[in-house]
């Protein structure tokens, strides 16, 4: 950690507010600054961009990509100058809020050798997917890390680990892990399986 951010966390834990290290005023009345919604935005990326044995790159490409989305999903359009000073005031922000809580994310998704096996993703629309009713798609990749990369950023509320464990308990048994519309904007189930696809 770099001295500067260092002296504005000492600050923060002493209830010193430096106003540099604040959202813009122009966004905090549009934006939801809440801890738990900005956590979700920045799993999500770090999720999407994750590079295997590259934490703290992986981590900055997460805060740089959030910082951006942020700003764009703000509803204001800005020029390009305007917008690059924004997303870099939001940059500082998440580094000094935010970077700790990711660095534990990611060693709890990442943190240990990533294995071999085989992880399916199913989105579907009928609940037992029955061939005759059933809308949707299904993907299979070799290891956790990579699926995590692949889908765990479509629903990053869940408890991902918790996913594992139970594919690994049941393996080559769906393990259903989203009804429709339950966190997301989808009309659909989700499920996880380990091992080859099974209809």
């Amino acid at each position: 950690m770099k001295l500067q951010e260092q002296i504005y966390r000492i600050q923060s834990m002493m209830g010193v507010i430096n106003e540099d290290r604040k959202p813009p005023r122009e966004l905090l009345r549009r934006v939801d600054f809440s801890e738990t919604t900005i956590l979700f935005q920045l799993k999500e990326w770090l999720m999407r961009l994750y590079e295997s044995n590259k934490k703290e790159t992986t981590i900055s490409k997460a805060i740089d990509a959030a910082a951006g989305d942020i700003v764009y999903n703000s509803g204001i359009e800005y020029s390009e100058d305007e917008f690059v000073r924004l997303s870099d005031k939001i940059k500082d922000y998440l580094e000094i809020e935010f970077r700790e809580k990711l660095e534990s994310f990611y060693d709890l998704m990442f943190g240990s050798e990533d294995d071999n096996e085989t992880y399916c993703f199913y989105k579907h629309s009928d609940r037992y997917m029955d061939v005759l009713k059933n809308r949707g798609f299904s993907e299979c990749v070799k290891g956790w890390h990579t699926f995590l990369s692949k889908f765990g950023y479509w629903f990053s509320d869940i408890d991902w680990n918790e996913v594992k464990e139970k594919v690994n308990s049941n393996p080559n048994t769906k393990i259903l892990i989203k009804r429709p519309l339950e966190n997301h904007k989808y009309e659909y189930y989700f499920s996880v399986s380990k091992g080859e696809k099974n209809k």
